[in-house]
């Protein structure tokens, strides 16, 4: 399956199993301690969202989402062992899963060699899937409250291999692995009025408190 965005395309595999290779300091300066420390950083991250599922197969992953809502993903463990981490989501068609790559420090979504340097990458997969849940808002018509057609605009599409690209790539909500604490409740809902995290440090609150939303500055 290929990931669809006028006028760049990503290709995404249609199984979802996550190519993540790393690079290490292999031409980019880069040392295996600093990949190590960015991987288990991301990962600490991917726990503390509540939304990542860990060692979990594709048909699993269908299975979970079978009843979900159009937009509805998790993340899990890559049934390929070159990679680590797969998006998978409900959409009109069933579910699919994307591979997420990691390179030089950077997390992003699985591309063809062709445009991959095209690819926006995070050193985060979280902020990684929130930048694209505010891709899928943007391309929403409140209006009308559907997807609109934004010709040329950059709209998301999954391009299945049969070619076909009328399947809009709308990631909206995560699917939960465990029920979040009061505590994880009140932060996301904190970070939801903030949006930008340096607006943390100007609340009057507790410097525990300050620290406990700093350590995931994320509303989902």
């Amino acid at each position: 399956m290929i990931f669809h965005m006028p006028p760049r395309e990503m290709s995404v595999d249609a199984r979802g199993n996550v190519r993540t290779v790393v690079e290490g300091a292999s031409g980019s300066g880069r040392s295996s301690q600093e990949d190590m420390d960015r991987l288990c950083s991301a990962l600490n991250t991917l726990y503390t969202s509540g939304w990542y599922h860990g060692a979990m197969t594709y048909k699993d992953a269908k299975r979970k989402l079978r009843e979900a809502d159009n937009g509805t993903f998790l993340v899990r463990d890559s049934s390929d062992a070159n990679y680590l981490f797969s998006l998978s989501v409900k959409t009109p068609r069933g579910t699919t899963s994307v591979r997420i790559e990691y390179d030089e420090g950077k997390f992003s979504l699985d591309s063809d060699d062709a445009i991959k340097s095209n690819a926006p990458s995070f050193d985060c997969v979280v902020r990684l899937i929130t930048h694209y849940i505010e891709l899928s808002k943007a391309e929403i018509d409140t209006n009308a409250n559907k997807m609109k057609q934004r010709k040329g605009s950059g709209q998301f599409v999954w391009l299945e291999p049969s070619g076909r690209k009328d399947t809009d790539a709308t990631i909206k909500k995560p699917l939960r692995s465990d029920v979040p604490s009061l505590q994880h409740l009140c932060r996301c809902t904190i970070n939801s009025q903030l949006k930008e995290q340096g607006k943390i440090k100007t609340l009057d609150l507790p410097g525990k408190l300050k620290s406990y939303l700093m350590d995931y500055p994320f509303d989902l």
